[in-house]
């Protein structure tokens, strides 16, 4: 009985450490669902002068992939390139919500990165970003305490992976490319 508890305690804790709150996007093998919300709590890596901990909620809101993301591009801006051979664009609209806990006074900026959002196979090779133009709205890459913002991201997969996957670094959570 105290071994099933001492189990059961450990998957607890590591649940509330990682403060996954939803059974989907812990792992690329159960990505969270286009339209379903991941919440996650990340602590400030910065060891000299940290912020409190903050609570992060992602979700896809839209995915629009292949040929319907190329004719957006190229409308968009005529400098967009086609993709690789054999690959495809795949547009993703992002909600991304920053909700600094504790002590609000500390709480800094949130510093938002193209490079926290990574497209990868099930199986987990991971593939380039492109550098292309994307549509409007555009993600705001700095977020006061309180505040969210919505925009498309852009990847660039092979056109035989049906079920791409997205990786959130910071927060550690998977999403599916795919609907």
């Amino acid at each position: 009985m105290l071994k099933v508890f001492t189990v059961a305690f450990f998957a607890l804790s590591t649940i509330l450490v990682t403060g996954i709150s939803t059974a989907h996007g812990q792992s690329s093998s159960s990505p969270t669902p286009v339209g379903v919300t991941a919440a996650t709590t990340v602590d400030d890596p910065n060891i000299f002068d940290p912020s409190p901990p903050y609570d992060v909620k992602l979700t896809i809101v839209k995915v629009v992939r292949s040929g319907k993301a190329w004719d957006l591009l190229r409308e968009l801006n005529g400098s967009n390139k086609l993709p690789n051979q054999g690959f495809e664009y795949i547009l993703a609209f992002l909600r991304f919500e920053y909700r600094p806990r504790g002590d609000l006074s500390r709480a800094k900026s949130y510093e938002l990165k193209e490079d926290e959002f990574t497209a990868a196979s099930a199986g987990g090779k991971w593939y380039e970003s492109p550098s292309i133009a994307l549509p409007k709205p555009q993600l705001k890459t700095k977020l006061s305490p309180g505040e969210s913002s919505e925009g498309w991201v852009a990847f660039e997969v092979p056109q035989d992976d049906n079920n791409p996957r997205m990786f959130f670094a910071r927060g550690n959570i998977w999403f599916q490319l795919y609907q």
